[in-house]
This record gives C-alpha cells, sequence and structure tokens, in this order.
C-alpha cells in the first residue's frame, strides 16, 4: 500500500468502502473505533452490510475495539473493506500495511 489512511467518519444511511479507490494491501490493514464513539462500527466485505439483523450486519466493533484484517480476507485491497455505523458520525481510526 502506497500511502496508510488514517481517520474516518462513519455513516450510517449506506456502507461505503474503507476506500473511494483501489487500494493494494501488502498485509492488510487494522481498524479501530474511537473511544469516544457512542454507536458501532459494522465492517463487512459487501455494500449490503447492515447495522441490522446478525446475519447482515458483518463484524461489529464497539468503542474503543480494533480488528486486524487480513489481505486475503479482502482480497489484497481496501476498497473491498466497507463500514457501516449504527449511530451518526461513529469515528474510525485505521491503516494499511
Amino acid at each position: 500500500m502506497a500511502a496508510p489512511f488514517s481517520f474516518l467518519v462513519v455513516g450510517t444511511t449506506t456502507a461505503s468502502a474503507l476506500t473511494s479507490s483501489p487500494t493494494p494491501l501488502d498485509y492488510g490493514v487494522t481498524l479501530k473505533a474511537d473511544a469516544a464513539n457512542s454507536g458501532k462500527v459494522h465492517i463487512g466485505f459487501s455494500g449490503s452490510i447492515t447495522t441490522g439483523t446478525a446475519s447482515s450486519a458483518g463484524f461489529q466493533l464497539s468503542a474503543g475495539e480494533g480488528y486486524y484484517i487480513t489481505k486475503n480476507a479482502c482480497k489484497g485491497d481496501a476498497a473491498n473493506i466497507f463500514l457501516i455505523a449504527s449511530a451518526t458520525t461513529q469515528n474510525l481510526f485505521a491503516i494499511g500495511e
């Protein structure tokens, strides 16, 4: 990955990709929800993830929690990781490697 990304504001309307254009990863990406978040950030590999039912809600990060996604899990591209929040203006920190 050419340059790591660091801060995102995750919305509640529709799932959005971690990056807006292809962003190749050498190893993976670490995601961490801001400790001040009031809701959860949902992470998945499809734009159809929601904050609703367990089958479509993806992996959930509560305030202060982190998660590492391997290169293989996201097919080597940060643009294949999608995010949506359960409350407005949830912050997420990310760094790719």
